[in-house]
């Protein structure tokens, strides 16, 4: 079987939300140039948080043996990176902040060790949807910078990005047909760039 090329990940606590049904949609339009995805709820993962303990610095790999070894491995073998998240308390969701905080041995293994475990060659490539229930436009910029460094970090560059504001309910999403369309669309486009 063929291994998926995009790895989606929803930052919802929720696991039929927003973030989850968006990346439905984003895998959808990726699927219709026949890229395969694969869904992960980070939610439903059994991780801790990063300790900085400074043990990755001595050879790139986290010594906290927990979900996040397999979610390390899907990163280095995934060609494209899909996350989503909502908008809590000003910026993105404590579940999806807390999985890029436990890359610290990505940036050990880059940036002291000087042996990248995904290198700049490989063109893996990245994207980011951001939801919120209100319009406050600055509080999507302030996750989305988040994430711009976070995949600058794995050598990920990144393609894009969608803002959908005002998405009050859960999955409230699914009534604007036109964001549904966008995403769809944009997993269309994401998919030929991983080709």
């Amino acid at each position: 079987m063929e291994e998926s090329k995009i790895l989606a990940l929803s930052g919802s606590p929720r696991a039929e939300g927003n973030s989850s049904l968006i990346l439905d949609k984003f895998l959808e339009g990726a699927g219709m140039e026949g890229v395969k995805g694969e869904k992960v709820i980070i939610n439903q993962l059994n991780f801790k948080p990063c300790q900085g303990c400074g043990a990755c610095n001595k050879d790139g790999i986290c010594i906290i043996k927990d979900d996040m070894q397999k979610i390390h491995q899907m990163f280095e073998k995934a060609k494209g990176v899909v996350l989503a998240f909502p908008i809590h308390f000003g910026s993105m969701s404590a579940q999806t902040k807390m999985m890029i905080d436990r890359f610290q041995a990505f940036w050990a293994a880059r940036h002291v060790l000087e042996k990248p475990r995904i290198r700049e060659e490989e063109g893996k490539k990245g994207f980011y949807i951001c939801v919120e229930g209100s319009n406050v436009k600055r509080f999507c910029r302030n996750a989305g910078e988040i994430v711009e460094v976070f995949f600058e970090i794995l050598n990920i560059k990144e393609e894009g990005s969608l803002f959908y504001s005002q998405v009050r309910t859960s999955p409230g999403i699914v009534e604007n047909k036109e964001a549904l369309k966008e995403v769809m669309e944009a997993g269309r486009n994401f998919a030929r760039e991983l080709k």
